[in-house]
């Protein structure tokens, strides 16, 4: 069993590293995307920002930049891989480059929005839901079991939604384990996406199973005002 110290400086380590809280989703067959016909124009990356007063009251706040991904907030480190192969699209949908977003820190957890350039102005292709109703990272001492759960809708986006269970053995045998709910949209030639990160055992004040979802409503609709 992981004490309570374990835990709490597992906890502080992500707000450092860049890594809602609910009970593992069962393995059922992959649900299909969100998907209606993408709408390209009217996006904004810079209206990012705007989401500062959308985050729960008292977190703190601050701007991120650089190259982000899912699986950076999931606690894999670059040079991680996966099984099968292509759900690796899940994990890091941008294109690479610069993403612009907002992190928060506060008693439900870490709360990441990032928005970048898309490698798939449509999205995962079915194959590559089909095959990943179920998949596992690995990075180091790391692993990580991603579960495809049903998406939000969001009209003229492609939309994933997923439920991340990591675990890490440290020094001594211990392991610390943590949980991520992320929701992402495909919106031509940018991706959105928004990732919760809990600890199952820290005692924080939950936030809602939906929150991922619901926050990245409301930030496809900051980025298209």
């Amino acid at each position: 069993m992981v004490s309570t110290s374990v835990r709490l400086r597992r906890f502080s380590l992500l707000v450092v590293m860049a890594a809602t809280a609910c009970s593992a989703p069962a393995h059922n067959p992959p649900p299909s995307p969100s998907a209606s016909a993408v709408r390209t124009d009217q996006v904004n990356p810079a209206n990012i920002r705007r989401l500062r007063g959308s985050f729960p009251p008292g977190y703190e706040i601050s701007e991120i930049d650089g190259v982000e991904s899912p699986a950076k907030y999931w606690g894999l480190q670059p040079g991680w891989s996966t099984q099968p192969p292509e759900c690796g699209e899940l994990a890091d949908p941008a294109a690479g480059g610069s993403s612009q977003g907002l992190s928060g820190s506060g008693s439900g957890g870490i709360i990441y929005v990032a928005v970048a350039g898309a490698s798939s102005p449509t999205g995962p292709g079915a194959d590559v839901v089909a095959a990943c109703g179920r998949w596992t990272m690995h990075s180091g001492r790391t692993t990580a079991t991603v579960d495809l759960v049903a998406a939000p809708a969001i009209e003229d986006a492609v939309t994933i939604d997923m439920i991340t269970d990591s675990r890490t053995v440290v020094e001594g045998g211990t392991e610390t384990e943590w949980q991520a709910s992320t929701a992402t949209a495909y919106l031509g030639d940018h991706v959105v996406f928004v990732t919760v990160v809990t600890d199952p055992g820290s005692g924080s004040l939950e936030l809602p199973p939906d929150f991922a979802s619901t926050f990245l409503a409301k930030a496809v609709a900051t980025l298209r005002g």
